[in-house]
């Protein structure tokens, strides 16, 4: 079109031609090629006196202008626009205005920008010009917090988005994602996303700007690994395609991302960039947001400077006159901290004080975030009573918001939102110097940052992705050593058809769970009967406890944690390299560093309680998730006491009062594991009548619909656990892996379960003292009791623990009991037999007998 309009010398056909020309350039991200066409077009319309064209391809530049950064010479294209036309405005020249100031930040100007035109173009606004102006009113409502207004903008721009094909469609999309997910609507949001990527991968769309809003989603959801990843896609993208205006966005993503991440200093070097970049294309709302995360990375690794508490007030005023409100609050939230490390505990309230008195938000983790600074006012003046309403008022927005969440791994991690919040009211509890207190925070802590019934999803949804991945894991077998392009072919089929099934769970709304009132102390006391219960929580890299019994609680304070997890890893490392060792000087060096921890790791957790946990009673311990792995019953102090581990005491107590199945005895051996089949018929003998599963038996299906209302399965197993993936952690069967995303599927849960193989207990601590393993997620789909190893250790000859478990078991014990008696089976001078004594534990509800199930 520009050559025919150049030969037939038609100025005005040129002039149109070249702006279309133009606009094309700049969608494929050409943005130099794009001011290049249109700084000629504009200077034809000009020359020649074509002041209605002169002001459109004005608009269109002055977009090319704001995508390569230059701020101040879009605006003023925009001005010249203005003059050009006779009758003051169109609807172009307003919606670019508008997009300006949105670029830079001012949204609440914007806001009123883009109603301004919708109003003043009514009927006449072009169908693409209303598709941008709805669209981007939509996202600017929901930056503000206005979700109903935001919703209905962008519902507008979905209907006008079928007019203009695929990609307008991608883009509604997109947006809708976004508000759906400040709204809480985490599945529609995850599946709006899904779907926008596909339009756009579609239509050979760059996905820079797409990946950019999915890294925030997925920093609430705390997949932190996959905002890294995707934050460092969008950084590269729109640094090859040249895009100014939005890669220093996107590396301030990269730089929140990699902070959360336990990395300051990456997260700073970004940042430092970020400030440069957006200072000089988006101006002072965008460089203050960079800026917050140069002082954050500085509180983390502790290099506060004097300057910095000014610095956060300048960011904090800066988004707060744009309309910034969680930016805002973080900047608050910020400079509280700053204040408190620099001993400035007048300022830190005064900033805080400021959050109370921001406008109120529909967005949960604003008024989370909210709740926070009062809490922290709270501990500041000594409030006890206003630090506990505000910590559970802020609890139960995140119980909500966790309820609503499609899959357990989203539960889990969503957790970590609510920490601080309970570490403020234990804090609070402890200096009342109330047990009874400080375990009734523990426990709402532990209801919020655990799983109880996780979420129920059709199993048609992912049952054909489900069975190709277990073919995929079953050829894997096959595959001989010298093939290994074979098995990394394998491994990637596995890995993808994984992230498949994990999408596509993400995105389904399952049946919503009823957020869990935490049991009361009262509730724990009447419950016992005669137990004693010993609750751990971690309190700022301290650990302290309530031992509650015999209508007492004592407060416990066992010092710092950082002692406690160097033992606990120094004896994790003893009993890997006992059961490797291949002299005898490497396993005695092992079995004296064995020695030492669990000498150590009884005076730190449980020596000095003697007198508050008594002697002999049956001990009930909940302790945070990175002490779940400690072999509690092989503490010389609880030597010979019947000892259960249990996530939280609300779930032992639901466990304990859960009604008997009226199930039977399943017995199952999966491949690959000496001696299962015969430990399996060893134990069959054991029972009048039990369904035995092993060889072509054991598979999948079948093994699911037997542990369906079992009263007791007993499952010798390999079990493989996946830190980086723990619903994948699996136990094996002979056509594939039972993984945790299996057992969660289950209608009724066994009530015993016996994991007869070592790793097949390990679970993964996730942010927010969340566990996940197959041994939680027994426990959180109603499993009563469950035996099994916890220490990461290879897989060991355990049949003899387990056939004696089931002879204790019949002559009437309990379940803790009858594990303890079968350990004096073992010969401990072995590092099979010393490992397996050590490995196994009992969790849930342990002091049942095994005639309360047959």
């Amino acid at each position: 079109m520009v050559s025919e309009a150049r030969v037939a010398r038609n100025t005005p056909a040129l002039v149109a031609a070249l702006r279309a020309r133009g606009w094309a350039e700049r969608e494929m991200m050409m943005f130099d090629a794009a001011k290049a066409t249109l700084d000629e077009a504009t200077n034809l319309a000009r020359r020649h006196g074509l002041p209605g064209q002169l002001a459109e391809v004005l608009a269109t530049r002055a977009s090319v202008h704001l995508e390569r950064g230059g701020v101040v010479a879009a605006r003023r294209d925009i001005a010249a626009a203005r003059m050009a036309v006779e009758d003051g405005m169109t609807a172009e020249i307003d919606a670019q205005a508008a997009i300006i100031e949105d670029a830079v930040g001012n949204l609440a100007v914007a806001a009123d920008l883009y109603r301004d035109a919708i109003r003043k173009g009514g009927e006449e606004i072009p169908v693409e010009t209303a598709f941008t102006l709805y669209n981007n009113l939509g996202l600017v409502l929901a930056q503000l917090g206005d979700l109903p207004g935001s919703a209905e903008a962008l519902d507008e721009a979905s209907a006008i988005a079928a007019q203009l094909g695929r990609n307008k469609i991608g883009y509604a999309k997109h947006n809708q994602a976004l508000t759906a997910l400040l709204s809480g609507a985490v599945p529609q949001a995850l599946r709006h996303f899904e779907e926008a990527e596909r339009i756009f991968l579609g239509v050979d769309m760059p996905l820079g700007e797409h990946y950019m809003e999915r890294i925030d989603a997925f920093m609430t959801l705390r997949l932190l690994p996959e905002a890294l990843d995707v934050a460092e896609r969008a950084v590269g993208q729109l640094e090859r395609a040249g895009f100014r205006l939005l890669v220093g966005e996107a590396r301030l993503r990269r730089a929140r991302a990699k902070l959360a991440y336990g990395d300051p200093g990456g997260a700073a070097r970004d940042a430092d960039r970020a400030v440069v970049e957006l200072g000089r294309h988006r101006g002072p709302v965008w460089r203050a947001q960079a800026h917050l995360v140069q002082l954050t990375a500085r509180v983390a690794d502790g290099s506060v400077r004097t300057t910095d508490l000014a610095q956060a007030r300048r960011c904090a005023t800066v988004l707060e006159a744009a309309g910034f409100l969680a930016e805002t609050i973080d900047a608050l939230l910020l400079a509280g901290d700053i204040a408190v490390v620099m001993g400035r505990d007048s300022d830190a309230r005064l900033e805080l004080t400021r959050i109370m008195g921001l406008p109120r938000s529909r967005v949960a983790f604003v008024e989370l975030r909210r709740c926070i600074a009062a809490g922290r006012i709270a501990a500041l003046d000594g409030n006890a009573r206003s630090v506990r309403r505000w910590a559970r008022t802020g609890l139960d927005l995140l119980g909500r918001f966790r309820s609503s969440l499609p899959t357990t791994e989203l539960r889990a991690l969503a957790g970590a939102h609510g920490v601080e919040l309970v570490t403020l009211a234990i804090e609070s509890a402890l200096r009342g110097g109330r047990p009874r207190d400080v375990l009734a925070w523990i426990e709402r802590g532990r209801v919020v940052t655990s799983m109880h019934d996780p979420p129920r999803h059709e199993e048609h949804l992912v049952a054909e992705d489900f069975a190709r991945l277990r073919e995929v894991i079953d050829r894997q077998r096959d595959v001989p050593v010298a093939d290994p392009e074979a098995a990394a072919r394998l491994r990637t089929d596995q890995a993808r058809l994984e992230a498949r099934i994990q999408r596509r769970l993400r995105t389904e709304d399952p049946a919503l769970a009823i957020f869990e009132r935490p049991a009361s102390v009262a509730e724990a006391e009447a419950g016992l009967a005669g137990r004693v219960l010993l609750e751990f929580a971690e309190v700022r890299g301290r650990l302290i406890g309530v031992a509650l019994g015999d209508g007492r609680a004592r407060l416990l304070d066992l010092g710092g944690t950082m002692t406690v997890r160097q033992e606990l890893d120094g004896l994790l490392f003893g009993l890997r390299r006992l059961v490797r060792a291949r002299s005898d000087v490497s396993r005695d060096a092992a079995r004296t560093g064995i020695g030492h921890a669990i000498k150590r790791l009884d005076a730190l957790l449980v020596a000095a309680m003697r007198s508050a946990i008594g002697s002999d009673q049956p001990l009930i311990i909940a302790p945070p998730a990175i002490l779940f792995s400690v072999p509690w019953h092989a503490l010389p102090t609880l030597a010979g006491r019947p000892v259960s581990v249990v996530p939280s005491t609300t779930i032992w107590l639901r466990a304990n009062g859960r009604a008997r199945s009226d199930g039977g005895v399943v017995l199952i051996a999966g491949p690959g594991l000496p001696g299962a089949e015969a430990e399996v018929a060893t134990i069959a003998g054991r029972f009048e009548s039990a369904q035995t599963l092993t060889g072509s038996r054991a598979l999948v299906g079948e093994v699911g619909r037997a542990l369906d209302g079992a009263r007791i399965a007993h499952i010798a197993c390999h079990g493989t656990f996946r830190a980086d993936n723990p619903s994948f952690s699996s136990l094996e069967l002979w056509d594939g892996p039972l993984t945790v995303l299996d057992i969660e599927r289950l209608r009724r849960a066994p009530e015993l379960v016996v994991l007869a193989a070592c790793d097949s207990g390990v679970s993964q601590v996730l942010p927010g003292d969340e566990l996940l393993g197959l041994v939680s997620a027994l426990l959180s789909v109603g499993t009563r009791a469950v035996v099994a190893s916890v220490v990461p250790v290879p897989d060991v000859e355990s049949t003899p623990l387990m056939v004696g478990l089931h002879e204790e078991l019949g002559r009437g014990r309990s379940i803790a009991e009858a594990l303890g008696a079968a350990r004096a089976v073992l010969d401990v001078d072995t590092p099979a037999g010393l490992v397996t004594s050590l490995a196994f534990g009992c969790f849930g509800v342990g002091d049942i007998t095994v005639g309360e199930f047959s």
